[in-house]
């Protein structure tokens, strides 16, 4: 299992944080990628449809097979909770970051969505996937026409305006560049420590 130093409790701000962090066009090209590999559905929505971890053994072992234990179809808890950590284990045969994992309850209680989105997508993009950014005004960007709903229609091309030719001015030196900012070692939100992702491994903070 995946170890991410000690708890610090969910409180109901570090909840709201990764809600509004959490992104759903993102969870959509996942599924739809995990279920590419598979060949099969999601019965049910994306975490619960991931919980007894039978669908993540088969999409590890269809991308490399050996890395991962079959799973063990069972409504038993821990049968299931068994499941997300032998995944967890084949990530990390694949070499996979401790940073870049989840924990099992993350996803079996559904408490660190956010972690287990950034790990799949992860996953995703070392096995080929495309790119995707998603831009903060609520609609997305995405690097590749093939992730934009497929709709097969060219890009229309729009003509480029007429310059107008510029009065001449003369050069002011530009201001110096101020200094890259560094990553911050601890996160402002729970304390611990920034083991190098963009995320906070404990609350989902973004670091920068």
């Amino acid at each position: 299992m995946a170890n991410h130093g000690p708890a610090y409790g969910d409180s109901a701000e570090v909840l709201m944080k990764r809600a509004a962090q959490y992104d759903h066009a993102l969870e959509k090209v996942i599924q739809d990628w995990i279920e590419s590999v598979n060949g099969e559905k999601f019965p049910g929505n994306f975490a619960e449809s991931l919980k007894d971890g039978v669908t993540l053994c088969k999409l590890l072992a269809n991308l490399k097979p050996g890395s991962v234990k079959p799973a063990k179809a069972s409504r038993m808890p821990f049968v299931q909770m068994e499941n997300i950590n032998n995944f967890l284990t084949g990530l990390k045969n694949c070499g996979f970051n401790e940073v870049d994992l989840f924990v099992t309850v993350d996803l079996f209680e559904a408490k660190n969505m956010l972690q287990v989105q950034h790990c799949l997508d992860k996953l995703r993009l070392r096995f080929g996937g495309e790119k995707v950014a998603l831009a903060r005004g609520g609609s997305d960007v995405f690097d590749s026409p093939s992730v934009q709903g497929n709709t097969g229609a060219a890009p229309v091309a729009t003509p480029a305006p007429v310059a107008t030719p510029a009065p001449v001015a003369t050069p002011v030196a530009a201001p110096a560049a101020a200094p890259a900012a560094e990553a911050p070692k601890f996160c402002a939100e729970c304390g611990a420590k920034n083991a190098g992702g963009r995320f906070c491994a404990e609350c989902g903070n973004k670091f920068f």
